[in-house]
């Protein structure tokens, strides 16, 4: 990974990730958190931002499942905005 690829998924991680879900634990982590999280995203982030945003989530999120911390992937289960899509409700 280029170290500009790994800055860029460190801040998105520490400025929008963690604020919202960073206190739950992953166990606990459902598709209606992620869907609050891109909600809260897209009223401030361009879709291009929020969609970055859930690429970053659903990668983490893929290497625990691959790590045999929870048993699924909660990214999966939500679409996210698309350019000139309403937020999600």
């Amino acid at each position: 990974m280029r170290r500009s690829t790994f800055v860029r998924y460190e801040s998105i991680v520490c400025n929008h990730i963690s604020p919202t879900l960073g206190r739950l634990k992953l166990k606990n982590l459902t598709p209606a958190h992620v869907r609050r999280l891109y909600r809260e995203k897209s009223e401030s982030l361009s879709p291009r931002s929020v969609n970055y945003i859930h690429i970053t989530l659903h990668k983490a999120l893929r290497q625990a499942v691959m790590d045999g911390l929870i048993p699924r992937n909660v990214a999966d289960a939500v679409k996210v905005p698309q350019a000139g899509q309403a937020p999600l409700a």
